[in-house]
């Protein structure tokens, strides 16, 4: 197993040393000088050198806990490091904030290869947060289509509803992802679920068309997104909005051109 040198973890059972149970190992980076704390199980019954690292029962200034471990892990995208942590004891869906996990933090990040060896381990696919934010909305905000590949194909529901009614769908839509909107969709996101407690009634296409991503409400109107549905606030269909966002972005085209035309004029051009 290689390890990248931004990252270099190892097992602890590895050592040759023998270890007594239930202690705390302690495993120094060679790239910082901080050290992991792995729940591996046996107090070291004297200091030992693992390939250049040293492992001792004593954290010093070094030792940070598994949950940041997990985290910096996830976020830096280190596969081999994961391997180590969840070996060692760490648990898989051990939160990270709020209801937050590990596969949450990695479609946030777009890391796919740890989204797809978190999905391989047994993650929990549809776990929410304390927003009710599920992995798949983490990837659907940010754009990260791959992400939602990986999900979609793991077996996530696409469906799920965060605690103000948002689906994966309406944020890909309101943030403009049309790659992401195009995975959803053939994944069998609810193109016309509504969006509950505010702004009742938007659909995928309604909030599409509030942010003026034309191009996410044509690939939403063309996979048979239902154009009639009214926001419950003003009672306007998506194609309305649209048109209200059209006609702002010529006024202010207009508006811009109008500036240009008396700057050049008064420099005697």
């Amino acid at each position: 197993m290689t390890f990248s040198p931004a990252c270099t973890w190892y097992l602890a059972r590895s050592c040759s040393n023998s270890l007594a149970p239930n202690s705390s190992v302690h495993l120094k980076r060679l790239s910082q000088s901080r050290s992991i704390a792995l729940l591996c199980g046996g107090k070291p019954r004297r200091q030992c050198t693992l390939r250049g690292i040293n492992i001792s029962n004593d954290s010093g200034n070094f030792g940070i806990p598994p949950l940041k471990a997990l985290r910096d892990a996830v976020r830096t995208g280190e596969i081999d490091a994961l391997e180590t942590l969840l070996r060692s004891g760490v648990l898989l869906d051990l939160n990270h904030g709020p209801g937050r996990n590990a596969l949450m933090e990695a479609a946030e990040e777009g890391h796919i290869a740890v989204v797809e060896f978190l999905a391989g381990m047994g993650a929990n696919l549809d776990a929410q947060n304390g927003y009710g934010r599920t992995a798949a909305m983490e990837a659907a905000r940010m754009g990260h289509a791959d992400v939602l590949i990986v999900l979609r194909d793991a077996g996530a529901d696409l469906n799920v509803q965060n605690k103000n009614g948002l689906t994966a769908l309406m944020y890909a839509a309101e943030s403009g992802h049309d790659e992401a909107i195009k995975v959803l969709v053939v994944g069998g996101a609810a193109m016309d679920a509504q969006r509950g407690r505010q702004r009742i009634g938007a659909t995928a296409a309604i909030l599409a068309a509030s942010k003026g991503h034309y191009g996410a409400l044509q690939i939403l109107m063309s996979a048979g997104a239902n154009m009639s549905i009214r926001r419950d606030s003003d009672h306007k269909t998506a194609l309305e909005l649209h048109r209200e966002s059209v006609d702002r972005d010529i006024r202010h085209f207009l508006e811009q051109a109008d500036m240009i035309s008396k700057g050049d004029q008064g420099c005697g051009i």
